[in-house]
């Protein structure tokens, strides 16, 4: 679940992050060359080029600037908006009937599916993808009580930047209070709050200043240009973010599966041993193998890799489970305290 979204984007993030770091090193070798600073061991008539025909320094490196920013966001919006295009097609799996889905998704979803109609034209670029019978055709499917589909765009309709308060917005109509609290809270952004920022920033007011600074490059005038520290920066948080808000979507997905039996819980873990190794009592019927992807978590759910298993002082490849039975397994990460392990067919 969403790893192919997260692969995507973040890969897109580093290979934006490369191409500064090379522009930056450009800039400091020929600009510390022109001033006889260091011999560049180059072809004289590139070196010519490079020397004469480069930008300023200042006007280089306010174009990075621009760039840069106005790309990282780029990227970090549309990698939330496929998050939530990704859990609306989820959710009738997870809830078969429309009936049971929680009131702020139903509710978002009908009003969505109104401004998703009122807006709609054939030759409109945002809706005219769509085709205008299938807008409203999961909203009628559901409430007549057959199987629907969700309009993502329904929950998509806020067209405000996405700060912590436009982000909440968005989650609250899919069904989450506050969700921009799991991010600030998630122990990988206190880190990085207190490390990379040194303390300068929460994660409510570094979003801000990156939606600020990014809203400043398209439009407006720059005070102040971004050194390659503070470009990396915004590129790593906007990976933090999106994938700890995947993982908020994804373990939502694991736990309420269960119910509908599109999630299966494996058992719980009793005992946490080294090198990734956990005591497992089985809650249920199932089976499991190595190499079988599961997962595994409390409050927040991952997936996890079975490496080995074992029931006593035996080895396989495979385990029967029935509720009560205690084996061992090796998983291919560390596990919290009371984890439950769940598997699923989302």
């Amino acid at each position: 679940m969403f790893e192919s979204i997260l692969s995507r984007h973040h890969s897109t993030l580093n290979d934006l992050s490369a191409v500064i770091e090379w522009h930056d090193r450009l800039r400091q070798t020929i600009f510390s060359a022109a001033v006889g600073e260091g011999p560049i061991v180059i072809d004289e008539g590139a070196l010519n080029i490079l020397r004469n025909e480069a930008p300023d320094n200042l006007t280089w490196r306010l174009f990075d600037h621009c760039a840069t920013i106005t790309r990282i966001y780029a990227i970090f919006e549309q990698c939330i908006i496929e998050l939530v295009e990704e859990y609306a097609g989820y959710l009738p799996k997870i809830f078969p009937s429309y009936a049971k889905l929680s009131d702020d998704v139903k509710n978002s979803h009908r009003v969505g599916v109104g401004h998703v109609l009122m807006k709609w034209s054939a030759t409109q670029p945002i809706y005219g993808k769509i085709s205008e019978i299938s807008i409203a055709a999961g909203l009628v499917d559901g409430l007549r009580g057959a199987p629907y589909a969700l309009l993502p765009d329904a929950f998509l309709t806020d067209s405000d930047n996405y700060r912590p308060d436009t982000l909440n917005r968005v989650f609250k109509k899919i069904g989450f209070d506050d969700a921009y609290s799991f991010v600030k809270n998630s122990p990988e952004v206190v880190d990085f709050c207190s490390n990379k920022l040194l303390g300068a920033h929460t994660a409510e007011s570094y979003l801000n200043k990156f939606v600020r600074d990014r809203n400043d490059a398209a439009h407006g005038d720059i005070s102040e240009i971004a050194n390659l520290d503070a470009l990396g920066n915004y590129a790593s948080f906007a990976t933090l973010v999106t994938k700890i808000l995947a993982n908020l979507l994804q373990s939502s997905l694991i736990r309420n599966g269960v119910s509908s039996g599109v999630t299966l819980e494996i058992g719980d873990v009793v005992h946490r041993f080294a090198n990734n190794v956990v005591g497992i009592r089985a809650t249920g019927t199932s089976k499991i193998s190595i190499g079988q992807q599961l997962y595994v978590g409390k409050k927040t759910i991952e997936p996890v890799t079975v490496v080995s298993l074992r029931v006593g002082q035996t080895d396989s490849t495979e385990l029967q489970l029935t509720p009560g039975t205690e084996f061992g397994a090796c998983l291919s990460k560390k596990v919290g305290e009371a984890s439950k392990l769940y598997a699923t067919t989302l």
